[in-house]
């Protein structure tokens, strides 16, 4: 996982209270250790929108007031798997924290 924006990162990192709000802060840290511990978006069962007109756009959300944007990002990995196939891997990069009416 990554940030489009440092500013972006050290937010989601230590999100501000007064800025989101006690319970969003707690809804916004679950859904980002959800995120950190999928391999994959359809591990997270719930709350997950792509986009089919931009396939790699996704709208995670957070709770029912706030939602990230985000991107998945392909990533070729140089080495081999234990077959000799090359390996595809995807990254998704946190893009901006948006109100539900604006995602």
């Amino acid at each position: 996982m990554s940030f489009r924006t440092r500013h972006l990162r050290e937010f989601c990192i230590h999100p501000q209270v007064d800025a989101l709000g006690p319970d969003d802060v707690i809804d916004l840290q679950a859904r980002l250790a959800e995120l950190l511990a999928a391999d994959t978006l359809g591990e997270i069962p719930i709350g997950v929108k792509v986009f089919p007109e931009d396939p790699a756009k996704v709208c995670v959300e957070i709770n029912e007031r706030w939602h990230l944007l985000a991107r998945l990002m392909q990533l070729q990995s140089n080495g081999a798997t234990d077959d000799g196939v090359g390996l595809d891997q995807y990254r998704i990069r946190l893009d901006e924290l948006k109100p539900t009416e604006e995602a």
